[in-house]
């Protein structure tokens, strides 16, 4: 996870992605390797990857508030003027 993380600030997405990937591959229940794609997902605009990866992170902890707060922010920007109680 750290050389992932050292990666996504240093800019380097593709190597991050392969590195939270293999994470994922050795232990499928990291919320945080789920989280940190879907925050790199949300960074370059692909929402429906984000909020995919985001519902991992919620599966494995569905009280993940950083998960929650990412995933509250891409219902917002893709129904702004929707109520909230709707």
């Amino acid at each position: 996870m750290q050389a992932g993380i050292a990666q996504q600030q240093n800019h380097d997405a593709q190597g991050a992605d392969r590195t939270y990937r293999r994470v994922l591959e050795l232990d499928p229940q990291n919320k945080y390797a789920w989280y940190n794609l879907g925050v790199m997902a949300h960074e370059a605009g692909r929402t429906a990857n984000a909020g995919a990866d985001y519902a991992e992170a919620l599966k494995i902890d569905p009280k993940f508030t950083s998960a929650l707060f990412n995933e509250a922010l891409l219902l917002e920007s893709s129904d702004p003027i929707r109520p909230v109680n709707s």
